[in-house]
């Protein structure tokens, strides 16, 4: 697991469990799923009066078409809930395989 963190993030408050569904799914269907070694990333940048938190891992593959299951169900609704349409969550496929999931959330950077 890596961890890249901009200082100026930390002053930035986030919802308490706000990425361990991210990390979970990071594991559960991309290490889990493969004999070799995989590496899971978590970063925060902020910037603009954005906070921006990205896990992602470099094995997993996002179905098509994409399911939200329950945890991620549960983490939009949150977002949506605190901060309205200035949160957001997106999920991509990683090029070169994987998956990258980005939550952005308004602060004062």
């Amino acid at each position: 697991m890596r961890f890249d963190i901009d200082p100026a993030s930390t002053r930035c408050p986030v919802p308490t469990l706000l990425l361990q569904p991210l990390v979970e799914n990071a594991f559960r269907h991309g290490v889990e799923q493969h004999a070799g070694a995989g590496t899971v990333s978590v970063r925060s940048r902020c910037a603009a009066g954005v906070l921006r938190l990205e896990v992602e891992d470099d094995l997993g593959c996002l179905p098509q078409p994409l399911v939200w299951g329950v945890g991620l169900k549960n983490l939009r609704q949150r977002l949506v809930l605190r901060h309205g349409p200035h949160a957001s969550l997106a999920l991509q496929p990683r090029a070169g395989g994987g998956v990258l999931a980005r939550i952005e959330l308004p602060c004062v950077c």
